[in-house]
């Protein structure tokens, strides 16, 4: 059962988090602020830590600086009340992993822990191999299911744990990245879905098994390769959709994409890599990120 850190000074709003999260099989402690959290933390580390950023003594933009500093493998995820605010793209730059908005606090914040859990994993499991190659590239071809996304992330962890690029808030944020990217080419480019309605995501989920199963979404694959060297990786992420208007696509500096459900993924691929492109149509995009820690091996 994984353990979740919910920071939230607001007693009305953490009792029914904690409950959703109970429901949905999580262990929760609370913490009324930035400060208690790092106590917490201290006593037992936990599997995750969800947390507002408007709260007394510590907000939360500084305890995920805090966390990163001490705890670099302990993922954060902030909840969003609505409406821009600059100071979630600078928690998010300072070391977040996610954001889930409280308006979808029956799907939304469970899915977003789930998710992010399943990146954190997977970065565990690898910490013990040690670097080997001098290049590394792999090529998927893969049908319209979302479920195959995590062992693609689980591979590619593995592998950047080994070439030891990034410190342990990178990995999690690359990670993060490739899954929205190819959940983003499979429900937005392949199946022609946009973005999950906060009032009706049942309906949602049921458009796309609908969609998995009738012609010509069915037949349609998504194309993933990644390139690992000394000195990056990149994912070149391809669907046979027929493409979308790249006008659109949120700038990093515009927060006011956090709370844009049809944005998000791209406004995290954008905040995360240091570089984002798509072709013209739409349908392909390349992203990379530098390493971030140590010399390159070799």
């Amino acid at each position: 059962m994984a353990r979740i850190l919910v920071v939230e000074d607001s007693p009305t709003q953490a009792l029914p988090i904690r409950f959703v999260l109970q429901k949905a099989g999580f262990q929760v402690e609370l913490a009324l602020n930035g400060i208690a959290a790092l106590t917490a933390i201290e006593r037992a580390i936990p599997d995750a830590v969800l947390t507002d950023l408007q709260m007394p003594e510590m907000d939360g933009l500084r305890l995920v600086e805090a966390i990163r500093h001490r705890y670099p493998a302990l993922p954060v995820v902030l909840m969003t009340a609505g409406g821009s605010d600059q100071i979630f793209l600078q928690a998010l730059r300072a070391g977040a992993a996610h954001y889930a908005s409280k308006q979808g606090l029956d799907f939304e914040i469970v899915d977003t822990l789930e998710k992010i859990l399943r990146v954190a994993r997977a970065e565990l499991a690898a910490e013990q191999l040690t670097p080997c190659l001098a290049l590394a590239q792999w090529q998927w071809s893969i049908e319209n299911d979302l479920s195959v996304t995590p062992a693609i992330v689980a591979h590619v962890t593995k592998e950047l744990t080994s070439w030891q690029l990034f410190d342990q808030t990178a990995l999690l944020q690359v990670g993060v990245a490739c899954t929205e990217a190819i959940s983003n080419a499979i429900v937005r480019g392949n199946l022609a879905i946009s973005a999950r309605p906060q009032e009706n995501p049942a309906a949602f989920d049921q458009l796309v098994i609908e969609r998995r199963q009738q012609s010509p979404y069915r037949e349609r694959r998504v194309h993933v390769g990644i390139t690992i060297n000394p000195l990056q990786v990149a994912f070149v992420i391809r669907d046979e959709g027929a493409g979308f208007d790249l006008s659109g696509t949120p700038d990093p500096a515009d927060a006011g994409c956090l709370i844009r459900e049809d944005r998000r993924g791209v406004f995290l691929m954008r905040t995360f890599m240091d570089g984002v492109m798509y072709n013209d149509s739409g349908t392909e995009v390349t992203m990379f990120k530098r390493r971030t820690i140590g010399p390159p091996l070799g």
